[in-house]
C-alpha cells in the first residue's frame, strides 16, 4: 500500500471518529438538557371513565429549571387527575432541595401518591422523609391502597425491598390479598424486576421506575445497556410489557444524577398514562 493511500485511509478513519464523537457529545447534551413526555394508553372494561395519570419516577433530586419550572409546566400541560411518584424522588447523595420544590408545588395542585425507592431508604431517614412528604399533602403508600371515588381504580403501593427483607413480602401480600377483582387495580412499585411476583395477585397495571431506561440505548436496537438489579441488557428497561393479563409500564425516569455516566439517546422522561374504557367499535 502506498504512503498516499495509507494517509487517505487514516484521514477517513479520523473523520469517522470525529463524526462519532460529535454525535455522542450531541446525544449527551440533548439528554442532559432535554425532557421528553412519553404517553401510553391502557384500556379496560373495568374502567367506567377516563383517568389521566402523570408518573414521576427517579427524579433523584434533579433540577429542571428554576424551582422546577420546566417540569411543572410539562405536568400542568398534561392536566393529570392523579400524580404518581414511583420512587427515588430524593437521592441519598445529592441535596434534597429540588425534590421538595417539586413536591411543594404539586401537593396543592393535584392528588399525589408516592412510594419510596432504594435511595430514600439509603438516606437513613426514611420515616422522617415519609413524614415530610405527608406534610406536603402527598399520600405515602407502604403496603396500603387508595380506592378512588365513583368505583374508579384502586392504587396500591409498596416500599422498595432494600432493607425490608420479609416485610416487603408482607406488604405485597397485604395489599394483594385484598384486591377487588371487579375494579381496575394499579400497583405502584419502584422495581420492575419483581414483575413475576406481582402477576399472581391479579393487578391490571403495574407502574415502575428504577431502571433509568438502561442509561444508554440505541432505539430499535438496544433498549437499555444496564439497570441496577438486572445487570447488562436488562429484560425490563423501559416501556410497556405484558404477561398473563398483567400490564407493566416502566418510566425511563428523570434522573440526571451521573454527569460522569450520562444518559445517551435516553432523555429524561415524564410518563403519562391515559386510562380509558374500551373504544366503541367503528360502524
Amino acid at each position: 500500500m502506498t504512503t498516499v493511500r495509507l494517509f487517505e485511509l487514516r484521514q477517513q478513519h479520523l473523520v469517522l471518529l470525529l463524526v462519532l464523537a460529535a454525535v455522542a457529545v450531541a446525544a449527551v447534551f440533548i439528554c442532559w438538557r432535554g425532557l421528553t413526555v412519553r404517553a401510553w394508553r391502557v384500556e379496560s372494561p373495568k374502567l367506567r371513565a377516563p383517568l389521566r395519570l402523570a408518573v414521576v419516577a427517579d427524579l433523584h433530586s434533579s433540577r429542571f429549571g428554576r424551582h422546577q419550572s420546566r417540569l411543572l409546566e410539562a405536568i400542568d400541560r398534561l392536566a393529570p387527575q392523579l400524580v404518581l411518584f414511583a420512587g427515588d424522588t430524593v437521592d441519598d447523595a445529592r441535596p434534597e432541595g429540588p425534590a421538595f420544590e417539586l413536591l411543594e408545588a404539586l401537593g396543592p395542585r393535584y392528588p399525589c401518591l408516592l412510594v419510596c425507592g432504594n435511595h430514600e431508604y439509603r438516606t437513613g431517614q426514611l420515616p422522617e422523609l415519609k413524614r415530610r412528604f405527608a406534610a406536603l399533602g402527598v399520600t405515602v403508600l407502604a403496603g396500603q391502597r387508595v380506592d378512588l371515588p365513583d368505583s374508579g381504580p384502586v392504587v396500591s403501593g409498596l416500599d422498595d425491598p432494600e432493607g425490608l427483607d420479609e416485610d416487603y413480602a408482607r406488604q405485597l401480600d397485604q395489599v394483594g390479598q385484598t384486591l377487588d377483582r371487579s375494579r381496575f387495580n394499579i400497583l405502584l412499585a419502584h422495581r420492575p424486576e419483581y414483575f413475576e411476583s406481582y402477576i399472581p395477585y391479579g393487578y391490571d397495571l403495574v407502574l415502575c421506575g428504577h431502571t433509568h431506561g438502561g442509561q444508554w440505548r440505541l432505539p430499535g436496537v438496544v433498549e437499555g445497556v444496564y439497570a441496577t438489579g438486572q445487570g447488562l441488557f436488562p429484560t425490563y428497561a423501559g416501556g410497556r410489557y405484558e404477561k398473563d393479563g398483567c400490564r407493566m409500564i416502566i418510566s425511563r425516569g428523570l434522573s440526571k444524577k451521573h454527569p460522569w455516566l450520562p444518559r445517551i439517546f435516553n432523555p429524561p422522561e415524564l410518563t403519562v398514562v391515559q386510562l380509558a374504557p374500551p373504544r366503541a367499535p367503528q360502524g
